[in-house]
């Protein structure tokens, strides 16, 4: 079913929007804000959207429901590129779809560059991104991704088996690897930028033009953490604290964790029951960040991860524990561009192929 909100009487036809920005989609065109109950959005997204506008001033909005004529060619589950996003805004409106999810800040556009794919810690979203695009460097074009279970996805299961999401995110990625790209991960996102950039060469797919890992041991390594996955509340709460990140005032809200740890138990799975495989080193040059005062990951053993590229590497280590990425964005991004800004030309480049 499609829901559609008669905007009509709404302030600046966006009511819904301000309500519930992760459930709704905006045109600017006709001024209407539709949700798909059978799309991205997740399951319970037709109750939410009536919740929201439920908030509305009374009488200035109303829903309508009425049969979705989707073609078979984008049917299918969120997670696979059948639900890639039309070719442009034309086929957008006629086939009645919402934006890729997988792009929390949309799709990438056809222009110079190298595209920057990033990935979220655990319990983190593309949000942690939001700043990047305005500190980049010109050629550098930031696109931080959105995995199932949080921000826009929020009504999507999460998922369980990170070598899964990596195949997941490799099906997402496939229709925009035309132009250099290049992956970031930092602390989980690390780890799954390292398992997707082998998914990508394994599947014959262009190879990126740098890895970013940050904030992540070298995948071979144990882990010397208590499992917190299944653990109580309270323990989970306990080892949050002590990794540093998340506000007193989230961790001291159970309503707040209530609809937070779902997700972040689900991240923790992913991590805690990963199982490395032992393959030939990629041929991508790898730049690697560690905090000097990470609780987690031993700044000692960050060279570990140079046995996994034949390509030159480098190592950076900032101030900082375990989310040394935000105080330290600056010499971050300083990082990045060092790596990125020589390896973006002017023109499409041809396909350049991973070795298996």
């Amino acid at each position: 079913m499609r829901i559609q909100a008669d905007t009509e009487r709404c302030v600046g036809a966006g009511m819904c929007a301000l309500t519930a920005p992760d459930l709704f989609d905006q045109s600017d065109e006709d001024g209407t804000v539709v949700l798909l109950s059978d799309g991205p959005r997740g399951p319970d997204a037709d109750a939410a959207a009536r919740e929201a506008v439920e908030r509305c001033p009374s009488g200035a909005l109303t829903l309508t429901e009425r049969p979705l004529d989707r073609p078979a060619a984008v049917r299918g589950s969120p997670w696979t590129s059948e639900a890639r996003a039309p070719a442009n805004r034309s086929e957008a409106k006629e086939q009645h779809i919402v934006r890729n999810p997988w792009f929390a800040q949309g799709e990438p556009q056809d222009r110079p560059g190298v595209r920057l794919f990033c990935l979220p810690h655990a319990g983190g979203s593309a949000a942690v991104y939001r700043e990047w695009r305005d500190l980049a460097p010109g050629p550098v074009q930031v696109h931080p991704l959105e995995i199932p279970g949080r921000g826009g996805r929020w009504g999507e299961p999460p998922v369980t088996d990170l070598v899964f999401l990596a195949g997941l995110l490799a099906d997402a990625l496939a229709d925009h690897l035309d132009r250099p790209y290049a992956l970031f991960g930092h602390s989980m996102g690390g780890l799954l930028a390292f398992e997707l950039a082998r998914t990508l060469r394994a599947r014959g797919l262009p190879r990126p033009e740098h890895l970013f890992v940050s904030g992540a041991q070298a995948p071979e390594l144990p882990r010397t953490r208590r499992p917190i996955h299944a653990a109580p509340e309270a323990d989970v709460i306990d080892e949050l604290r002590r990794l540093g990140g998340t506000p007193a005032g989230i961790l001291d809200d159970a309503g707040l964790m209530e609809l937070f740890l779902p997700t972040l138990r689900a991240d923790y799975a992913m991590l805690e029951t990963y199982r490395y495989r032992d393959r030939p080193p990629l041929a991508v040059p790898m730049t690697v960040l560690g905090g000097d005062a990470d609780p987690v990951v031993a700044k000692e053993r960050l060279h570990l991860w140079r046995r996994h590229t034949d390509a030159p590497s480098r190592l950076v280590v900032l101030p900082g524990d375990h989310f040394f990425l935000f105080p330290e964005v600056a010499d971050v991004m300083a990082a990045v561009a060092a790596a990125l800004v020589p390896a973006a030309p002017d023109a499409v480049r041809g396909p350049q192929r991973g070795v298996v």
